[in-house]
């Protein structure tokens, strides 16, 4: 009978074992996956392997063994006679190899695949405490039947309450509860094993404060940007949204979007309304190819239906040197492409006021041009005639005219001459206003010692000196340049004939990294206040009784400069001559 309530307790008390033991290792697997999947998602190993470690610490664990999804060995702790690879075998206790049994489970994160665990569960301990049992009921057989009996009920009732309470402790903090605190009653291994239990759960409950802390900080970072952001996987999925982005395209919560493919969900049509391939998809093409990607010529769609412009950018993710995912930033960019649209269309319509003006100038220019043409033919006959006629009465009746008509005659003959002047000038101005430029290396130093050359032969007896800086060389229209050139330097000569030491001078100095050419005269100057009135045709600071002219010269060089897209400016003061500075951009 002793033998038998001996046997019996023994069997009990090793099946009680073997079922903790199974239980507790099922559940310490569930609950290291449980928590190991945040730290390989964060590529946060070192935390891993601390983790494990508290994990080691349990007096069942023989090894720890942590695999990614490609069998590389993550975290390797404790001894086994296992691979560092991924395999696949049955697990329990009665499949015991070196007195360790193994159990694998996949790790898993949000439903993801993150690896495999591996863990060896040593019996020595369970067979120590069937050898303790085994010796106390030897002991207490030798002494008496019910002392025996009692003990027995009594070791066995109180070993199995307390793997009891562990076994069920470990199912809560399976399932996700990290509050469960067990009571620590003795020192003996129920005891010590509930001390360690409540350190292994103080563990995890901080390492989780600090994953869920770190996790709200990042998620207030992205909740604060006005941009939108999401993240997806090598596949398309989504793993990340901001609200912006949620509430950019219409949801209502994160999880809208979380899980599922991003270009089937918001990127599957073209603007056209075509439909989108998602192998043509830009960002999947990026993703693949590693690259960053920026675009601002496709749509997303809104939970509505409907679809707006957006600019994008992609950055992909990198672990391990290889792409696991790309992070995408966009804006809604509706206001910028109505913009740019009415812009276009405010271009494309002064484009045709540009294009509505541009021929009806060249009309009223070619019509101008014909009109002064035939005023100015219409006008020399009879001014030819006039002066003709007047020479003759002066020449054939000079001796019989009294002083009176011949000073009409000579009158007559000098406006005649003004006037036939003024046609010129005005000719001169109808040519330099219109018609084509051609530029070319122009030499002024040479083209104003020319001009200076002809003034001088045309009156020999004037005594007046040329400071000409040599050199100096533009890209202009020769032609037009010469005409310029030559009113302003007959300006010069004419203003300056009442100085006793005339001096003309032409040069060029640099302002603003730009070429500044002047014409200078010693001569008669003229009152700055009526600047404005200077480069007007028929405009004139001085009266014919001082010095003749048209007022069509300075207008003239004017048009001239302008046609270059170069400035005409002059500083003077009376009595102390003029300077007349000139632009030629190239």
């Amino acid at each position: 009978m002793l033998s038998i309530l001996v046997l019996t307790n023994l069997n009990s008390i090793n099946q009680i074992n073997l079922d903790r033991l199974n239980h507790t290792a099922n559940s310490m697997v569930k609950q290291f996956s449980a928590t190991a999947g945040s730290y390989i998602a964060e590529v946060d190993y070192a935390g891993l392997e601390e983790f494990a470690t508290n994990f080691l610490s349990q007096p069942e664990l023989s090894y720890l063994l942590v695999l990614d999804n490609e069998g590389n060995s993550l975290v390797h702790l404790g001894s086994d006679n296992t691979s560092t690879q991924a395999t696949s075998f049955e697990t329990g206790p009665d499949k015991v190899i070196d007195g360790v049994f193994d159990i694998q489970s996949e790790i898993l994160l949000a439903g993801r695949p993150q690896g495999w665990v591996n863990m060896g569960f040593s019996l020595s301990r369970m067979q120590s405490d069937i050898a303790i049992a085994r010796n106390r009921s030897i002991l207490i057989a030798g002494t008496a039947v019910l002392l025996t009996i009692f003990t027995t009920v009594l070791l066995g009732i109180y070993m199995t309450g307390g793997l009891k309470m562990l076994s069920e402790a470990a199912v809560h903090v399976a399932n996700g509860r990290y509050d469960l605190k067990l009571p620590v009653a003795s020192n003996d291994e129920i005891g010590i094993a509930a001390k360690a239990f409540n350190d292994m759960v103080n563990a995890i409950n901080q390492y989780t404060e600090r994953v869920e802390e770190d996790q709200q900080q990042i998620k207030l970072l992205m909740d604060s940007v006005s941009e939108a952001i999401y993240g997806v996987d090598i596949d398309g999925i989504c793993t990340f949204v901001n609200q912006s982005c949620v509430k950019m395209l219409g949801y209502q919560d994160e999880r809208d979007l979380l899980g599922k493919s991003i270009h089937e969900l918001i990127h599957h049509t073209y603007p056209d309304g075509t439909h989108y391939p998602k192998a043509e998809c830009s960002v999947r093409i990026a993703t693949l190819q590693g690259q960053d990607q920026h675009k601002d010529d496709e749509v997303h769609w809104r939970a509505d239906g409907t679809s707006f412009p957006i600019e994008y950018w992609s950055h992909p993710i990198y672990r391990h040197g290889d792409v696991i995912g790309t992070v995408v930033a966009f804006i809604d960019i509706t206001e910028r492409k109505k913009a740019e649209a009415e812009l276009q269309e405010y271009r494309d319509h002064l484009e045709n006021l540009v294009d509505e003006r541009t021929s009806e100038l060249t009309r009223l220019n070619k019509e101008l041009e014909a009109f002064t043409h035939t005023v100015s033919h219409d006008l020399r006959t009879p001014l030819h005639s006039i002066r003709d006629q007047s020479q003759a009465v002066i020449n054939s009746y000079e001796e019989q005219l009294d002083e009176t008509c011949l000073h009409y005659f000579h009158g007559i003959w000098n406006d005649s001459q003004k006037m036939s002047k003024l046609i010129d000038d005005i000719l001169e101005l109808s040519r330099v206003s219109s018609g084509k430029i051609t530029r070319s290396p122009v030499d002024l130093s040479d083209l104003v010692s020319q001009i200076f050359a002809r003034l001088k032969d045309a009156d020999p007896n004037r005594e007046i000196k040329l400071d000409l800086m040599p050199d100096i060389v533009c890209d202009a229209d020769e032609g037009l340049l010469q005409i310029a050139i030559h009113n302003l330097l007959s300006n010069a000569w004419k203003y300056s004939q009442n100085s006793p030491q005339a001096r003309i001078q032409f040069g060029m100095e640099s302002r603003n990294d730009s070429k500044v050419f002047y014409v200078k005269d010693n001569g008669a100057g003229f009152d700055m206040k009526y600047i404005g009135n200077l480069f007007k045709p028929f405009q004139r600071l001085h009266g014919d009784e001082e010095f003749e002219g048209t007022g069509i010269g300075l207008a003239t060089v004017a048009r001239v400069i302008s046609r270059h897209k170069g400035k005409i400016w002059a500083e003077s003061e009376i009595g102390k001559g003029s300077t007349f500075y000139f632009t030629i951009p190239s």
